[in-house]
């Protein structure tokens, strides 16, 4: 039986990934860094509006690391321009898992307002959007 091979940076991660993720596999902890490639092509394809290629990118950064909520957010913001919004709803249910900052879970929230605007649900919307600001202050929220 092969071990997994994932790239995890940072001892939360360790934590997060064997809770969440690990079942009964075994794994190992890469030596390269095989997830920053994959997160700095996708911002540059971000910044030439390539989405469909950016998520491509964040998606084989997921596969990586599965608890990097940078990447996360990434495949959510893609599935927002590409018009995905169950595509968005899926990765930011994922995402909660996997919040540990204010600034995480502001965004949690607010992808979650995004998902019921576009379901036509304003008022569970704009609950989702305010309570984000508890977290933190947001245009996007205020709005």
């Amino acid at each position: 039986m092969s071990k997994l091979n994932v790239c995890l940076r940072h001892i939360s991660e360790v934590f997060l990934y064997e809770y969440y993720c690990l079942g009964d596999d075994e794994y190992e902890i890469s030596e390269e860094d095989t997830l920053t490639p994959h997160k700095t092509k996708a911002k540059e394809l971000l910044l030439s509006g390539d989405y469909a290629k950016a998520q491509q990118e964040w998606l084989s950064a997921h596969l990586e690391n599965p608890v990097d909520m940078e990447a996360i957010l990434g495949i959510i913001l893609c599935c927002k321009q590409l018009g995905d919004s169950e595509g968005e709803y899926s990765y930011t249910t994922e995402s909660y898992n996997y919040c540990c900052t204010r600034a995480e879970l502001a965004a949690y929230y607010r992808n979650l307002g995004w998902y019921y605007l576009e379901k036509y649900k304003p008022e569970v919307a704009a609950a989702c959007y305010l309570y984000s600001k508890y977290f933190e202050d947001s245009q996007q929220a205020d709005a």
